[in-house]
Order: structure tokens, then sequence, then C-alpha cells
């Protein structure tokens, strides 16, 4: 028999709830299955502290918060002086991306997981007709994406809206040639379903996400270009469900996440250059930021098995350290319709990310 408090078992508790049991569940199977000698206990351990935590070993909650920061980003920046800076009232638009994510070092109780991600979003939105400085929009979203991380896939779909606007200080059109200032902000509320599998089987998690976000843009006209800093602040609230994971057929755990909230600070400068050609608009942008977190960046659940009278509490990562990002795109504009192409890399030295988006919009 491995002993498993000899090393960093992410469930103390119910290990020793399970010498003092006799009872045989199907929680007590798996334990004791993990820990009857045939592995060593290197394998053991990751045994143990991968049923710890499933989903998350599969980075279930980190990329939840990564689809809404899609979703939600997306939203906010679509009145920024570096995307549309010239948005028309009435105008429809669809928006289509793909992110492709490798993540090397999520933290979880005992166990340092990968998990690499493919996700595909759609969004369709549309812009109400401006009120003087103010400018707003509603839009909704949809994405879909898998991952695979340790001993666990991730399943999930994501979908929800946001409301989103724009406060300019002065009216656009009398300042051209000046410096400007606009504040940025958006509203969102978005679900996340996913659907876990791996040593166990049947993990049914739900998650509720919110997120309010601001952004303050100083617009820096040049010749044929502008400069823009910014600087922002953005919450997420994450309301997860408790839910139960089974093992041969038969409930052996259950997860009650706790809610947590986080805010991520970004700041960073970009740049745009436009031309016109025929019928046509053009602007070519690029902008370098820095995305950190205030307070938490983890969350915490407490495990219990059916049958043993004791739980464990475990961690694990949610945001990741801060991360680098760099954009670039391309924008068309017409009289009757405008599409933008665009690339962003997220990173640090744990993840990678790459997304690329398209937009289109129609003109009435």
């Amino acid at each position: 028999m491995n002993n498993p408090l000899s090393f960093d078992a992410a469930l103390p508790n119910l290990l020793t709830a399970l010498d003092a049991s006799g009872k045989v569940t199907a929680g007590t199977r798996y334990l004791n299955d993990a820990t009857n000698g045939l592995l060593s206990d290197k394998a053991a351990q990751t045994l143990l502290n991968t049923v710890a935590q499933p989903a998350e070993a599969a980075g279930a909650s980190f990329y939840a918060v990564q689809a809404v920061r899609d979703f939600a980003d997306e939203a906010q920046q679509r009145y920024s002086y570096l995307s549309q800076a010239d948005v028309h009232p009435g105008e429809f638009y669809v928006k289509y991306g793909h992110r492709h994510t490798n993540m090397d070092g999520l933290q979880l109780t005992g166990l340092t997981a990968q998990a690499s991600d493919n996700y595909n979003s759609v969004s369709v939105g549309y812009d109400f007709p401006v009120q003087g400085l103010y400018q707003s929009g509603l839009t909704v979203g949809y994405g879909k994406g898998s991952s695979d991380g340790t001993l666990a896939t991730d399943s999930y779909k994501a979908f929800g809206l946001s409301y989103y606007g724009r406060i300019r200080q002065t009216a656009e059109h009398d300042t051209a040639e000046m410096p400007q200032n606009a504040l940025l902000f958006d509203a969102g509320v978005y679900g996340v379903k996913h659907d876990i599998k791996g040593v166990l089987s049947g993990g049914d998690d739900k998650q509720l996400l919110y997120t309010l976000g601001v952004r303050d843009e100083y617009r820096v006209p040049q010749k044929h270009s502008v400069i823009v800093p910014h600087i922002g602040l953005r919450w997420i609230g994450m309301n997860s469900d408790a839910y139960d994971m089974s093992y041969g057929g038969q409930k052996a755990f259950r997860y009650a996440p706790e809610n947590r909230n986080f805010f991520l600070l970004p700041v960073g400068v970009g740049a745009e250059y436009d031309t016109t050609q025929g019928n046509w608009h053009y602007r070519m942008r690029a902008d370098l930021s820095y995305v950190g977190h205030i307070g938490a960046a983890g969350g915490s659940m407490r495990v219990s098995a059916p049958g043993l009278d004791a739980n464990d509490i475990v961690g694990y990562d949610v945001l990741g350290k801060g991360t680098y990002e760099a954009t670039l795109g391309l924008e068309a504009e017409s009289k009757t319709m405008g599409w933008s192409i665009g690339y962003r890399y997220q990173g640090n030295s744990e993840q990678d990310s790459h997304t690329f988006g398209a937009h289109i919009a129609w003109k009435f």
C-alpha cells in the first residue's frame, strides 16, 4: 500500500477517514485503488490530487474567465479609438473569434496541471442612436470550447450578453485634430456549462459570471495616425454550483466551489494609422498592454465523499499570472458596410494564447 499522507496529498482528511471507516462506496473504492501499492507514489499522488479537483485539472474556471473576458473586452472596445472610432447608429454587426491557448502552469493543490484549449465564439450586436456625448450598444454571444488537461477533459459552452458604451469628453467632430478623452464601459452576465470527463465521469459543472469594466482612453492625434494610452479596471464575479462526479457508474465525490471576485487591471498604449482609397477608409492598429490583477487570483472548493465523515478544501488557479497582450488589426469601412480582421497574443512564463477574429457590419 502507498502511504499517501507521506507525500503532498490534496485530500488528507478524506484519506484519514478512509482508514477508520471500513465503508465501501464509489469514493472509497477510488481512494483504495489509487493507493493499493500497484502504482508509484508519484502516480498515486497524481491520481489523488487530480480527483480532488478534476474540473480545474482541465482548466474549467481558468477558461471560463477567459471566455467571459473575450466577450466583455470585445464589447467594451467596440467604441475604442483603436477600434471603430466612428460607429454609426443603427448598425448591426457579427463577430467571430477563434482562440487557442496552451497553459503549462495551472497551480492546483498538490498538482501543477497542463491544459490546452481551443475555443470558437460568435457574437451579434446592435448600436443604439447617439445621445449627445453618450453612445451605447448591446451584444449577445455564444462560444464553445474544449480543453485537454491533466487526466481530465472539459467540453464547455459559454453564452450571455453585454451592454456597453462610451462617454466622450467633447464632440468628436469638433476636436478631430485635438487630443480627446473617452470613458468606455461594459456590464455583462454569462453562463458557462462544463462537461468534465476523465478518471471520473458525470461532471456537470455550471458557473454564472458577472462582469463590470471601465477603460479610460486618451487620444493624441499625429499627422496620419493617433497614439492612445489607456488604463482600465475589470471586476469578474464567479458563482459556481456544487456538482458530483462518479466512479464506476456511482457517485463518488461532491465538489462545492466558493464564490469568488476577481479584479483585473489592464494598462497599455496603442497606435492607429488610417488612409482612404476610393470608397473605402482603412485603419491599421496595434496595441501593447499588460493585464495584472488585484487581490485574489485563485478559487477554492470543499471536497467530500459519500460514506466518509470528513471533507477537504482545495485551491486552484483561476487568473494565473499577469499577462502581456499584443494586438494587431485591420479595419475597412465604406458607406454601406464595414469589416475587420484581428489577432491578439496573450502570454507569460506559463501560458500563451492566440486569438484570431473577424467582424462584419451593415449600415442602415
